[in-house]
């Protein structure tokens, strides 16, 4: 499976956790902070099973990964719910106004419980072996569309170096194919490079697929990680 191109952008974020086209006035610096994000077209938004509209004036708003949760337009969301949407710059606030109690319901940001199907996958840990260049032991975190992959000494190697790095996660709930793309190291070994993980959830417990190469996309090995309970 292959992801989709990704485009990492710099936005800037008040407090408020959904995305709103409008101005934006001067703020304090304890308010208003400079962040890294992902945009990702991959991620899709519907209500009641009906694709929502993430067009606007100022092209498509895709939704943005930050630190494991999903943001969305609230505008897009709002009036898809039947409900308007406005900006008030006097107080700074997303105006939301609807006829019904519908639009209570919009989440804030991916904090869905884990139950069966896809909340278990994106909130779950994985631990098992990877072949490279080198049989390495690894521990896989998955929270929303990112995943922390925590790699070092396995049975074979006991004296591998340890590593961290941070990855994209897409995955199919109708396949159960799951894609992990390394994006950012978080403790990196000297001469050490990202690994990709591609393949597929069986029974549920079980992950398994092909290791490869983040700079050249080639395959280099296969890896087998089971469900942590």
């Amino acid at each position: 499976m292959k992801l989709q191109k990704k485009k990492i952008i710099t936005i800037f974020a008040l407090s408020s956790v959904l995305l709103v086209s409008g101005a934006l006035a001067a703020y304090a610096d304890s308010t208003l902070k400079q962040i890294s994000a992902y945009q990702n077209a991959a991620i899709k938004v519907a209500v009641n099973g009906n694709p929502v509209d993430l067009s606007s004036d100022d092209g498509t708003m895709y939704p943005i990964v930050y630190e494991g949760h999903s943001y969305v337009s609230a505008k897009a969301v709002a009036e898809a719910l039947g409900a308007t949407v406005k900006w008030n710059n006097e107080s700074q606030t997303v105006e939301i106004s609807s006829s019904n109690a519908a639009s209570s319901a919009v989440p804030s940001k991916d904090n869905t419980t884990p139950s069966k199907g896809v909340a278990d996958v994106l909130h779950s840990k994985w631990q098992g072996t990877y072949s490279a260049n080198n049989v390495t032991g690894a521990t896989i975190t998955i929270d929303g569309q990112l995943a922390t992959v925590d790699f070092g000494p396995s049975n074979k190697n006991p004296n591998l170096p340890t590593g961290k790095y941070t990855a994209l996660v897409e995955y199919n709930n109708e396949t159960k194919e799951i894609t992990l793309t390394g994006i950012k190291w978080i403790n990196q070994p000297s001469g050490w490079t990202f690994v990709d993980f591609s393949g597929s959830i069986y029974d549920g417990s079980i992950m398994t697929g092909s290791v490869i190469l983040s700079s050249n996309k080639s395959t280099v090995g296969s890896f087998t990680f089971k469900l942590v309970n």
